[in-house]
C-alpha cells in the first residue's frame, strides 16, 4: 500500500500533525508485515520456474532492504539517535529521487495491450484496494476496536491509499507478473484522487 507517498500528505493536510505522527506510526508497524507477506506470495507464485524453499524465502526476508531500513529506523528513533547534517540531507535528497526513479521506471514498462489482457484482474485489484479495503477497516476500527472518530478516519484514509510502488520493484525482482502490478498500480494510482476525495468526504458526515 503507497500510505507514505500518497496516504501521509493526505492525512496531514486533511487532519493535521498528530494525525500524521499517529499515521507514521501505523505504517512503520505494518511495513514489516506487508513486505514479509508480499516476499511470500510472490515466491509462491513466482514466474521463475524455480522450485519453492524455505530457506531461501527466509533469506529474501531477511535480506530485504525494506525491512532492513524499517528497523532500523525504529531502532534510531527509539534511542532518540539524530544523524549528522550531511547524512540527513544526503538521505532526504536520495528518497526524494527514489520514487520519482521508480514511477519513471514503471512508466516505461506500461504497455496498452497488456493492460488490455489483465483488465478484469487489474479492474478487481483496484476495486478491492480502493473501495472494498477502506469499508473492511472502516468496519473493524467501528465497531471491533471502537476506535474514536479522529483515529478511524486516518487508518481509513491510510488504507484507501493506491498500490505501493514498491510492489512493482518486488515484483520484479521476484520473477513475478510485474506487469500486472504496473497496470495496477497505475490504475489505482489515477482513480485513486476520486476515490480518497469520496472517503474524506463520506467520513466527514458519518
Amino acid at each position: 500500500v503507497n500510505m507514505a507517498f500518497v496516504g501521509l500528505p493526505i492525512v496531514w493536510a486533511s487532519f493535521g500533525g498528530l494525525a500524521l505522527a499517529k499515521a507514521t506510526l501505523v505504517i512503520a508497524f505494518l511495513v514489516p508485515i506487508n513486505v514479509i507477506s508480499s516476499i511470500i506470495i510472490f515466491r509462491i507464485f513466482s514466474r521463475g520456474g524455480e522450485k519453492f524453499e524455505i530457506k531461501r524465502l527466509i533469506k529474501s526476508v531477511v535480506t530485504d532492504l525494506i525491512i532492513i531500513a524499517a528497523i532500523l529506523g525504529i531502532i534510531l528513533s527509539y534511542f532518540n539517535v539524530r544523524l549528522p547534517g550531511f547524512i540527513a540531507g544526503s538521505l532526504d535528497i536520495i528518497s526524494g529521487m527514489t520514487v520519482a526513479v521508480a514511477l519513471l521506471s514503471i512508466g516505461a514498462s506500461f504497455r496498452f495491450d497488456h493492460l488490455k489482457n489483465d483488465l478484469k484482474l487489474v479492474s478487481l485489484i483496484s476495486l478491492n484496494k480502493l473501495i472494498l479495503m477502506p469499508v473492511f477497516v472502516f468496519l473493524a476500527a467501528e465497531y471491533v476496536f471502537r476506535m474514536d472518530v479522529f483515529d478511524r478516519n486516518v487508518i481509513v484514509i491510510l488504507f484507501a491509499a493506491p498500490l505501493a510502488v514498491a510492489a512493482y520493484i518486488m515484483a520484479k525482482e521476484l520473477r513475478s507478473d510485474y506487469s500486472l502490478v504496473s497496470s495496477a498500480l497505475i490504475i489505482t494510482t489515477i482513480i485513486s484522487a476520486v476515490t480518497i476525495s469520496g472517503w474524506l468526504l463520506v467520513l466527514r458526515y458519518i
